[in-house]
């Protein structure tokens, strides 16, 4: 299929059709990712300051980059975030596209999507509302934050909080330094949690099978309340 690509060095809003899969590269600002009941891929860059936004579309793959260099230049120039400018995005795309986001300073805010959904971020706030598949974030400062979630997730932070909550069936944490609070809804959960010195708190409904590995090496690990040794 043939390639399109775009440039916009200024806020606009437009709409790509025949999307199954979504990258977003960004160096700083604000992501917003969102699942709306159309077929096409709505695209809204709010606010830009610094390198223009670029775009693609390679056969059914939406690329969306704000970084210096354009795509090629994404992680060759991962430089602090005061040098790169900012941006804020809204991208709403159908029920069937999976999502990859990688950031490095940005607030990263996804709801209610269906399929499965990645993002990697070096700093920066991760919030997942609402999503209905496996999940899977990457940081290494930033808080993450996974809420009415059903579906598998994984999370691996090194001084990041992690703080997951929904009817998830497989859990995977892995953190350095900070606390992890887990409450699973399913009555059969498997999580394996992953700390170096944080405390690990993890909430089960009542007569639920759960499937505990957690590996530390200081800190404290609870269920319900109640220390785990």
């Amino acid at each position: 299929m043939a390639s399109r690509s775009w440039i916009f060095p200024s806020p606009i809003a437009t709409d790509v059709e025949g999307v199954a899969a979504l990258r977003i590269e960004a160096m700083s600002g604000h992501l917003e990712i969102a699942e709306h009941d159309r077929d096409h891929v709505h695209v809204a860059v709010d606010d830009v300051a610094g390198p223009s936004v670029e775009m693609s579309l390679d056969g059914d793959r939406l690329l969306i980059s704000h970084a210096p260099g354009g795509f090629e230049g994404f992680w060759r120039r991962l430089v602090p975030s005061s040098a790169t400018g900012r941006i804020r995005l809204r991208v709403f795309v159908p029920a069937s596209v999976t999502v990859d986001v990688s950031a490095s300073g940005c607030e990263t805010m996804v709801r209610a999507l269906s399929q499965d959904v990645s993002v990697s971020t070096v700093s920066g706030r991760v919030t997942l509302m609402e999503c209905r598949a496996a999940a899977r974030v990457r940081t290494v400062s930033g808080d993450v934050v996974v809420r009415e979630h059903a579906g598998d997730v994984a999370v691996s932070t090194v001084s990041g909080r992690t703080d997951v909550s929904g009817r998830i069936p497989v859990v995977d944490i892995s953190t350095g330094t900070s606390g992890v609070w887990c409450a699973t809804g399913e009555l059969n959960s498997r999580v394996t949690v992953s700390s170096m010195s944080g405390a690990v708190n993890i909430r089960v409904p009542a007569e639920t099978t759960l499937r505990l590995s957690a590996r530390r090496l200081g800190g404290s690990v609870a269920v319900d309340g109640q220390p785990v040794d």
